[in-house]
C-alpha cells in the first residue's frame, strides 16, 4: 500500500514538472515588436549596498531606453552607499531618505513609489545589474499588460555554494513563468518587476503585509492576480534578464533563505501554498528513500525507479530553463547537486515555519 501511494505521488510530481518544462518550450519565439516612449520611474531601495549600487546605477544609465527617472531610497544605511549614489551627476537620479519611523524594504519601496512621477513603476534591487536592452524589452509589453515580471538570474562563479544558489534560483524561475503562463499561481522577484502605479494604488500597495520582512513581490502580485490575472506577464526576453549576486558564504545564505522563508506561513491555503507543500513532501520522501537505503535496507526496484525518475524530470527542468539563461547543467555534477538540493528543500520547508532570530544587513528580522 505504501509503495502504491509513493508511485502515485511521484507520478503527479513528474506531471507537475513536465507542465513547467512545457511552458519554457519555444519561449524565445514569443518576442514582439513594439515601440513605446512611456516614461518610467525606477525605484531602488538601498540598505548597505556600498559594493553594488554603483554598478546597478551605471547599468541603468547605459540603457537604450532613456525615458526614465531613478529614485534611490536609502533605508537607513550604516555604510557609505549614498556617497556612491551622489557621485553620479545626472538630473534623472533622485536620492530620498526613508523617514526615521519607517524601516525595511517595503517601507522604502512605498516611499519611493509615493514620490514617483510616472505611470509605470519598475522595482529593482541594488545588487542587480542589467543589459543595455533591458528596459526597452520590458516596456515592449506595456501596451498589452499592466504588470511585467522580469527574469532574474544569479551570477555564479565556480564555487559550489554559488553554483547551488544559481540552479536553485533557476528552478524557481522555471515555476515562476509556468505559474503565470497557466494562470494557476503568481510569483515574481522584486529585483526585476514592473507595474502601473495606478494598479499599485488601487490594491493598496503592501498594506496588510508590511510586518513580514520579505514577500514585497509575492504579496503584491497576489493582489494584482485578484484584480485581473490576464494583465500579468512573465517577460520572455533574454535581454530583460536581471543579473543578481548570490550569497558569498553559508551564514549569509542561511540568513537570506530564512528571511525568504518567513513569508511561507502567511501564504494561506491557495494553489501556491498547496504546490509548495506538495513539492516539500516529495523531497522529504525522496530523502527518506535515500537514507533508508544507506542505513537500513537496499533499494527495491520500485524505490530505485522513483529516485531516478525524480532526478530525471528535475534535470530536464533545469536544462530547459538553463537553456533560456544560457547555462548548461553538467551531467557529472548533477547527481551531487540533486542530492544536496533535495535535503536542502526538506530542511528549508521545516525551517520556514520556525521563527528563529536572524540578522539581515545589520538589522534584526
Amino acid at each position: 500500500m505504501a509503495i502504491f501511494v509513493l508511485v502515485i505521488l511521484f507520478f503527479f510530481y513528474s506531471l507537475t514538472i513536465i507542465k513547467v518544462i512545457l511552458s519554457w518550450k519555444g519561449v524565445l519565439k514569443k518576442e514582439i515588436k513594439s515601440n513605446t516612449k512611456l516614461y518610467v520611474s525606477i525605484i531602488i531601495p538601498v540598505r548597505n549596498e556600498f559594493d553594488n549600487i554603483s554598478y546597478c546605477i551605471e547599468s541603468i544609465l547605459d540603457q537604450s531606453y532613456q525615458n526614465f527617472e531613478v529614485i534611490v531610497v536609502d533605508d537607513h544605511s550604516v555604510d557609505y552607499s549614498m556617497d556612491r549614489v551622489k557621485y553620479f551627476n545626472d538630473p534623472r537620479i533622485h536620492l530620498l531618505n526613508c523617514p526615521k519611523n519607517q524601516h525595511g524594504k517595503k517601507a522604502a519601496l512605498m516611499y519611493g513609489i509615493d514620490h514617483a512621477q510616472y505611470t509605470w513603476i519598475v522595482t529593482i534591487d541594488a545588487d542587480t545589474v542589467f543589459q543595455p536592452l533591458w528596459l526597452e524589452n520590458m516596456m515592449k509589453y506595456s501596451n498589452q499588460y499592466d504588470c511585467l515580471v522580469g527574469p532574474v538570474k544569479l551570477q555564479a562563479d565556480s564555487k559550489l555554494l554559488s553554483q547551488f544558489q544559481m540552479w536553485d534560483f533557476m528552478a524557481l524561475q522555471g515555476f515562476t513563468k509556468a505559474g503565470i503562463d497557466r494562470r494557476k499561481y503568481f510569483m515574481a522577484n522584486g529585483a526585476n518587476l514592473a507595474f502601473k502605479k495606478a494598479w499599485f494604488s488601487k490594491v493598496g500597495g503592501y498594506e496588510g503585509n508590511t510586518h513580514i520582512a520579505s514577500g514585497d513581490d509575492y504579496f503584491l502580485l497576489e493582489k494584482f492576480r485578484r484584480m485581473d490575472s490576464s494583465k500579468i506577464m512573465y517577460v520572455p526576453s533574454r535581454e530583460s534578464i536581471g543579473l543578481s549576486k548570490p550569497m558569498v558564504n553559508v551564514k549569509d545564505f542561511y540568513a537570506q533563505r530564512m528571511r525568504w522563508g518567513g513569508k511561507m506561513k502567511h501564504l494561506g491555503i491557495n494553489y501556491m501554498g498547496l504546490l509548495l507543500i506538495f513539492i516539500w513532501i516529495i523531497n522529504v520522501l525522496w530523502c527518506t528513500l535515500v537514507l533508508r537505503a544507506i542505513f537500513i535496507t537496499p533499494f527495491s526496484n520500485i524505490e530505485l525507479a522513483l529516485i531516478i525518475i525524480k532526478m530525471a524530470v528535475d534535470y530536464l527542468l533545469l536544462s530547459s530553463v538553463g537553456s533560456f539563461f544560457k547555462e548548461r547543467l553538467s551531467p557529472l555534477s548533477y547527481p551531487f547537486l540533486s542530492f544536496f538540493h533535495a535535503f536542502y528543500m526538506a530542511l528549508a520547508g521545516l525551517m520556514s515555519v520556525v521563527s528563529l532570530p536572524i540578522k539581515w544587513k545589520n538589522r534584526a528580522v
